[in-house]
């Protein structure tokens, strides 16, 4: 059981993710001294509702301000791949709107595998990748084996998006905004941004893209795993990974100890 004041690391899967799925991560967190709140993102809620993703943040931002009032914790986010970098946003929103003390309580961000997207999305961009996000949770659904791809499915999948970008420009407009919407609620707080450049879902320009935008706001660490797949960092390149999360536990502790 993690120290009643050491942070409390919300680690936010992937589309299609479970929490079995981020038991991998939280167990590393856990053997640092946290609490870890696992959070499964709800994608398909927030792209199919005109406030889908709205409703989604503030549901978890009341969650954890609940976890805060009982115990204050200095606040740490860890998601993955552009579903959990969204759900991420909308919480945070959602902490700036109707939790300041909450707000206030977040210390350092790590963005794994995102953001794979520009900040203008056109809609043969979204029929492209979002089928490929969205393919694995409807195969495995259908009995099948999950991949980005598949002969049949992966046409009618982007036909689909393609539409869907079309006829909810307000869920668009949220998935454009949410890179500049990010940097403006972190402020100058730390941000670690992890990618490899084998990643066909997120391909890395758009990420690096982001890091430069990122570095004009403040302090960014970032580490490229050469080779590595989609949100398969960890398991690819464990000691660096660790490394990196045990520097922003770090960069955490430095205060108080230099005091």
């Amino acid at each position: 059981m993690a120290s009643p004041s050491a942070p409390r690391v919300v680690v936010i899967g992937w589309h299609g993710s479970a929490e079995r799925h981020l038991r991998a991560i939280a167990k590393v967190w856990e053997a640092l001294d946290v609490e870890v709140v696992p959070v499964v993102p709800d994608a398909w809620r927030g792209m199919s509702r005109r406030s889908g993703w709205k409703r989604l943040g503030e549901e978890l931002a009341a969650d954890l301000a609940a976890r805060d009032a009982a115990s204050p914790r200095p606040l740490v986010l860890h998601t993955f791949s552009n579903a959990g970098l969204w759900t991420m946003v909308a919480m945070l929103d959602a902490c700036a709107r109707l939790h300041p003390v909450l707000h206030a309580r977040i210390a350092a961000v790590l963005v794994d595998s995102a953001p794979g997207f520009p900040e203008r999305v056109s809609p043969r961009f979204t029929a492209k990748y979002a089928a490929m996000a969205m393919a694995p949770s409807v195969l495995a659904a259908l009995g099948q084996r999950p991949a980005h791809r598949h002969p049949l499915l992966t046409p009618p999948l982007a036909l689909a998006l393609g539409l869907w970008h079309l006829v909810a420009p307000r869920q668009v407009r949220f998935m454009e905004e949410s890179q500049a919407r990010l940097l403006a609620l972190l402020g100058e707080r730390p941000l670690t941004v992890l990618y490899g450049d084998a990643d066909e879902l997120v391909p890395h320009r758009y990420v690096e893209a982001f890091i430069d935008r990122a570095r004009r706001r403040g302090p960014v660490r970032v580490e490229f795993f050469p080779g590595s797949g989609h949100v398969r960092h960890l398991a690819g390149h464990r000691s660096r990974y660790v490394q990196a999360m045990r520097a922003v536990l770090a960069d955490l502790a430095r205060p108080s100890i230099e005091a």
